[in-house]
């Protein structure tokens, strides 16, 4: 169920909604990858196919009331769904890399082609025993995604640097045909160009210190839902409205990245800045009828809408590495674009559905500034392993739209507790306050305690295990949403108190083998259990993204 409020705070719709959704899904994936190396040092070829096959059938049935502010009923919605999507999309590439100065500069050319062939049927109904079609929201879509790039980069290599620059062009085409359930066919073709440089620098301090800088442009395709060109009522107070117009984004992105590990103390650092700014944008725009009905479709934004965050983390052991401290620190800025005209008439919001005639609303600028920081204490024995983890959120959200505004808090402190018995025995327990502050205050008190348990028994290659979760009952799932002009607040029903028995056994005994550089860190990760959240970390470096 769902509260919405805008308009500075008064409520203006309540409602709720009951979905039941059955589907099934096949996929299969094939790759293929041929590498030759020349006789002459650093000359190679690269030849790259992938085919994907999916194919998803789905029934629903959804049932929605809602009620406007003066207990009136203002959009109900009772009905039966069945739909249909297959997607069959294939890649060819080829790399050539060619040695131009001595063994450490390079040429790499690349170039690529893509086709994404999507299928949908989408046939809705007013009575369960699918007798009574509904037209208004039924349709078949088959839409055809070609994209084709060439890419030139540069590569010098010295023993303590190394430098990648290069340009991208990408051409894409999406061809779109719609039939509708009265027989109408709508044909639509949209073509995009984009180009774009990357770079990467990259300097190595230490065989375990590095700083880097890379760039890359990568594009974003609607979809199918997005461009779907029929209405979707599966929400009564929320109708959305595909778009066969819509044009790829195109997301530029920067990261800035420094690591370093110390290996006679085992202590790590590591720090970044990420940047993105998109063109092109997927954005909605939205239209609201005097109810406060809201109708909408997803557009190409006029203006480049952007993001950037920084992340700092820090590992050391001290006490004799008995004891470990973790601790993350992170700040960002998110700056979100979307479109709404209110208050129009719903006949003449009708009308411009059908004529396929929207405009772009006021143009709404949503930021939000998010801190966070997470520290972990813990203590590791042979015998028991005890540790403390704590953490807060804060986040500010605005509108230029209006003067809704939202300033929520999130901590929670979680102790943990395991002792390792004799006999390959485990006993383990973990229990955690939360607090939500900033909240509506309709949803209550929103704090929780939440304990878990659990025994376990491990042999050489099996382990059994007995575990009771949220033993208080307590969980609460609470979603809050700043847009343009309202705040919503979403409480999401889950499993309660539980208890699950498992047994599992380890089919691979390989243990002789050992991976290397960043595969022997995640390895090891895997092999000791290790929770970055509780702070237990392996001993060696993180892994160097390449």
């Amino acid at each position: 169920s769902s509260d919405l409020y805008f308009r500075d705070g008064d409520t203006t719709t309540v409602g709720d909604q009951r979905n039941i959704d059955t589907s099934g899904e096949i996929g299969a994936k094939l790759q293929l990858i041929y590498n030759h190396k020349f006789q002459k040092a650093g000359r190679t070829l690269t030849l790259n196919g992938n085919v994907n096959f999916t194919n998803t059938v789905s029934d629903s049935h959804n049932e929605s009331n809602n009620k406007s502010y003066t207990s009136t009923p203002i959009a109900s919605v009772n009905q039966w769904t069945d739909k249909t999507q297959n997607a069959l999309s294939y890649e060819v590439k080829a790399s050539y890399v060619e040695p131009i100065y001595k063994t450490n500069h390079f040429l790499e050319t690349v170039l690529s082609f893509s086709q994404n062939n999507r299928w949908s049927e989408k046939n809705q109904f007013l009575d369960e025993e699918r007798s009574m079609l509904d037209s208004a929201y039924s349709n078949s879509l088959s839409n055809n995604f070609f994209s084709e790039a060439i890419e030139v980069n540069y590569k010098w290599v010295e023993q303590y640097f190394d430098l990648t620059a290069g340009l991208r062009f990408n051409p894409s085409q999406t061809i779109s045909k719609t039939t509708y359930s009265d027989g109408l066919l709508r044909d639509t073709m949209v073509s995009v160009y984009n180009f774009s440089p990357n770079a990467m620098f990259k300097y190595k301090f230490g065989k375990k210190e590095f700083a880097r800088v890379r760039y890359r442009g990568v594009s974003q395709q609607p979809t199918i839902t997005q461009m779907e060109p029929v209405k979707d009522n599966s929400n009564a107070m929320n109708e959305t409205v595909g778009n066969l117009s819509l044009v790829p984004a195109f997301r530029h992105r920067i990261n800035v990245m420094y690591s370093r590990y110390n290996q006679d103390k085992f202590s790590s650092i590591m720090t970044g800045l990420f940047a993105t700014i998109t063109k092109d944008a997927l954005v909605r725009n939205s239209i609201y009828d005097e109810t406060g009905k809201l109708y909408q479709q997803t557009v190409n934004s006029k203006r480049a809408p952007y993001s950037i965050y920084a992340d700092f983390m820090y590992n050391t052991p001290f006490a004799n590495k008995l004891m470990q401290v973790h601790t993350r620190t992170n700040v960002g800025y998110n700056m979100q674009l979307a479109y709404v005209t209110r208050e129009m008439p719903t006949a003449d919001i009708e009308k411009l559905i059908a004529n396929d005639t929207w405009t772009l609303g006021d143009e709404s600028r949503t930021g939000n500034v998010s801190v966070g920081e997470d520290v972990t204490l813990r203590l590791t024995h042979e015998i028991v392993d005890f540790g403390v983890h704590a953490n807060f959120n804060y986040s500010f959200t605005h509108n230029n739209l209006t003067t809704t505004k939202s300033n929520v808090f999130n901590w929670s402190v979680t102790g943990d507790l395991t002792f390792h018995l004799p006999r390959n025995w485990e006993i383990a327990t973990d229990i955690g306050y939360t607090d939500r502050i900033g909240y509506g205050k309709q949803l209550g008190n929103l704090s929780e305690i939440m304990w878990n348990a659990s025994i376990s028994k491990t042999w050489r290659f099996a382990t059994l295990s007995l575990k009771a979760c949220d033993i208080l009952n307590q969980k609460k799932n609470i979603v809050q949403t700043v847009s343009e002009n309202y705040i919503q607040y979403q409480r999401y029903n889950t499993l309660p108190t539980y208890a699950m028995l498992t047994f599992t056994y380890k089919l691979n005994r390989m243990g002789g083998l050992k991976a290397k550089g960043g595969a022997a860190f995640m390895q090891e990760m895997i092999e000791s259990g290790a929770d970055p959240s509780k702070g237990k970390m392996p001993s060696g470096p993180p892994p160097m993204l390449r």
